[in-house]
Order: C-alpha cells, then structure tokens, then sequence
C-alpha cells in the first residue's frame, strides 16, 4: 500500500472499518497473506467466467475490466478471482438493462493500488462477506450516484445522495454465485470484526494512558481512550477526532499563560 486509506475515501464507514482494513491491507500474516494471493492470483480463464468472447473483449474495450487481465506479450488473458466476482456483478446489472457506462461508475468509484494491483476495498468487502455476517451492496441511484456500500450504511448514503430509490446487488448473493468447490477459499483466518480491530489499534497504538471499553447486550459499544501531549496540542486534537468521526473532551492545563500539557479524553463508538 502506498498509503493508509482514509475517512475521505469511505465517508461512510466508521473508524473500526477503516482501521480493519488498512490492518487486512498491511498484515503480514501467513494466513491473510495467502488469501490475498489467492485473491489476486491471476489463474483463471475465460471459461470460469462463464462469458462469450465477444462480451469479454467489448467490456474489456470500454474499460470495465482491469487493464492487467491481458498479457501483451502472449496475447492470452487470465483473470483473478475478484475479476470473475466483478464480472458477476457486470451480468446482474445487465439483466436490468443497465448501461455500461453507468455500471462503470461503480468500477471508478474503488480507488486502485499500483502497487499491490487491486482494489483495497472492493478486495476486503469481498473478505468480509466471505468470513463474517456483513454484506455489501453494489448501487446505482437515479441521479448518478454508484458505488459499493456496506448494508449498515445502505439508509445513510440514500439520505446523502437525495435518493429514495437504489438498484442493488448484494455482495454475498454474487459470491455464492461465483465461488464454487472448484474455486475454494481458505478457511483458517479468523476474522476480526470492526468493533475488535479498533480495540487492538488502541492498543498496539502504545501512546494512550487509559483504555477503557463499554458493552452493550454483550458487545463492544464504547471505547474510550485517554492521552496526555505536552504543549497546547487542542486544535490538532479537535481535527483528529473530527477525522475519526469520534467524540469527547479536550483539557489544557495552562500555568504561566502557556498550554503545558494537553489531555484528551475520546470516545468512539464501535
């Protein structure tokens, strides 16, 4: 990854989901690293995608696919497996009449990684329908508006968008589609939902005083850290938490005339 993905980029999500993936996106582990190489191993034909040539090389010409699905030098193609999910998704919208312009939108709307050549989102959404009961959903508005959205955040990207009406592909619904004895994924990773993965990043964060964490129905619901900075940090401060879409309180202890030491109290709801 050239850098950690942002509040920006997925305004929509919450702080545990952006951490959860820069952590699934940076991870080292012998079993996350073998999914995403399974992920984004380039051994599967056309035959697998269940598609005519002639759809294949048109989609291909309008930009609908990764432009690393030909070899140039031997003219073949191969596709990874979230090519054939991402193809999948292409066909349902198609069964609506939807154009190929319009379900472009959605493909625009991942960003791409050079340097892992993938779609960091698009990859980890596919990671969480596999491994835990979220699902994601593929949308087209009305007015334009297209992307691929978790379903805790369908009723928020309306409000947002001016939209009543969405067209939707469930994530899940494609992959059980797509995913066959003969397309097997591991089984060993254990997942580590959102809620969880905020919990570990305060933890292995190293510069926190106190952490403290609140359930609700036996679930993690509020977690709430505490940190001392030397100097009058306040308005740094105010724009991190903004950033993270979290709350709390901001003491400065002044002696002198001058901001000493700068304590904040903030909490995140998982």
């Amino acid at each position: 990854m050239n850098k950690e993905l942002t509040h920006e980029m997925y305004a929509y999500h919450s702080d545990g989901f952006i951490k959860a993936l820069n952590e699934y996106m940076f991870s080292k582990n012998e079993s996350v690293t073998s999914l995403k190489g399974h992920l984004r191993d380039r051994q599967f034909r056309i035959s697998n995608a269940h598609v005519s040539y002639r759809n294949i090389n048109h989609w291909e010409e309008v930009g609908l696919l990764s432009e690393f699905i030909r070899n140039e030098e031997k003219g073949w193609r191969r596709f990874t497996l979230l090519d054939l999910i991402w193809i999948k998704v292409i066909e349902h919208f198609r069964s609506f009449g939807v154009g190929l312009e319009e379900i472009k939108k959605i493909k625009e709307s991942f960003e791409w990684d050079k340097k892992a050549e993938t779609y960091p989102f698009f990859e980890f959404a596919i990671v969480q329908s596999i491994f835990s009961k979220d699902d994601h959903f593929f949308y087209l508005t009305l007015n334009g508006e297209a992307g691929l959205i978790k379903e805790s955040t369908l009723q928020t990207a309306k409000t947002f968008h001016g939209a009543s009406t969405m067209l939707t592909v469930s994530l899940k619904h494609v992959l059980s589609e797509v995913i066959k004895k003969d397309i097997p994924i591991p089984t060993s990773l254990h997942y580590v939902s959102e809620p969880e993965m905020a919990i570990i990043y305060a933890m292995r964060a190293g510069d926190y005083s106190e952490i403290n964490l609140k359930n609700k129905l036996g679930k993690p619901h509020i977690l709430k850290t505490k940190k001392k900075i030397k100097g009058d940090q306040s308005k740094k401060l105010i724009q991190e938490v903004r950033s993270r879409g979290s709350y709390g309180e901001i003491l400065t202890r002044i002696e002198k005339g001058y901001g000493q030491v700068t304590e904040l109290i903030e909490k995140t709801k998982l």
